[in-house]
């Protein structure tokens, strides 16, 4: 929270840090924050952190996340790595290395944002992921058309068939639970459920059973 300008959203700050070379830091620094809450919230299967283009760039970026797994405590298998098609542009070779580093410690590593640029499918022919997030750019109102939900429906197939996780981002409404749900798909994420909240208010949120009811139906 910025004193003057409030909250700034990741879509301003993220490639300000990255033409800075901050984003290592700050990468660093997010990944500590999500241990910690892994270790404090047992109740959680998992939570997952970003990865910028230029930490598969950093020769110290594996080894920097060893240290702070082992320093924390947390457990590698509860962490999902979650990689955009930006990060997707470095050297093929260091970027399928990484990724393979990273599910060798136990992470899934998901592709963030498919479908929201050109590399998508070259990705999922190339590397060796566990799971793909929809962009929110498809769930564009209450009531899908025929092409969105034409769409939707062959990314669920497609997931299934190389046995692959999918998540659907973006989800603001009931309407669009249910049209997911008659498409037969497991897994959604959303301002529906939740807005980004302060650690203390994370608590609060995971502790409440209409939360975890509203989950569960999704």
């Amino acid at each position: 929270m910025h004193p003057k300008h409030g909250m700034i959203s990741p879509l301003d700050f993220i490639p300000i840090a990255e033409e800075t070379g901050l984003i290592n830091k700050i990468g660093a620094w997010v990944l500590e924050q999500v241990c910690q809450q892994l270790v404090q919230l047992p109740q959680l299967s998992y939570m997952s952190f970003n990865i910028s283009r230029y930490q598969f760039e950093d020769p110290g970026f594996i080894q920097a996340i060893d240290r702070i797994i082992a320093s924390s405590g947390a457990d590698a298998n509860r962490l999902v790595a979650e990689v955009t098609e930006t990060a997707l542009n470095q050297d093929p070779q260091v970027v399928a290395r990484c990724i393979s580093q990273l599910r060798e410690r136990g992470m899934r590593v998901f592709l963030d944002d498919f479908g929201a640029g050109l590399s998508s499918l070259g990705a999922l022919r190339n590397l060796t992921i566990d799971g793909i997030k929809l962009d929110r750019s498809f769930l564009d109102s209450n009531l899908f058309s025929r092409r969105t939900a034409a769409i939707i429906d062959s990314t669920i197939t497609l997931a299934n068939n190389l046995d692959m996780e999918l998540i659907i981002e973006g989800v603001e409404s009931i309407e669009q639970v249910a049209m997911l749900q008659a498409l037969h798909c497991d897994t959604v994420q959303g301002f529906l459920f939740s807005r980004p909240v302060p650690e203390e208010e994370l608590y609060k949120l995971i502790r409440t059973p209409s939360l975890v009811a509203l989950n569960a139906a999704a």
